[in-house]
């Protein structure tokens, strides 16, 4: 039966916490998911650690869930745009400061 398999510990998060409160919860409880509910403790949705981290890097975190054909190829082109929106530092050198215009 499922409920031999169930986590016993069930967490709530309220809808009007800041994602930093959330994460730290996350991070806290070692949790990857929690329910999320209004003022009233209705449940109006769930959230992953997953949602948070998008969030906070904003880049999408691709893996296996994700419904793409092909997701070596999606990785790759995501490697492209980071490489071109990221400037590297030799590593023997020191980094010097530039104009972005």
């Amino acid at each position: 039966p499922v409920n031999k398999l169930m986590s016993k510990k069930v967490y709530y998060v309220n809808e009007e916490k800041h994602l930093g409160h959330a994460l730290q919860a996350f991070l806290k409880t070692k949790h990857h998911l929690f329910i999320v509910v209004n003022g009233f403790e209705e449940i109006v949705g769930l959230i992953t650690i997953e949602d948070v981290l998008e969030q906070v890097l904003g880049k999408q975190i691709v893996d296996e869930f994700d419904k793409y054909e092909d997701l070596r190829a999606v990785a790759a082109l995501q490697a492209k745009k980071d490489a071109k929106s990221h400037k590297h530092v030799e590593a023997d050198k020191e980094p010097t400061p530039t104009d972005d215009k």
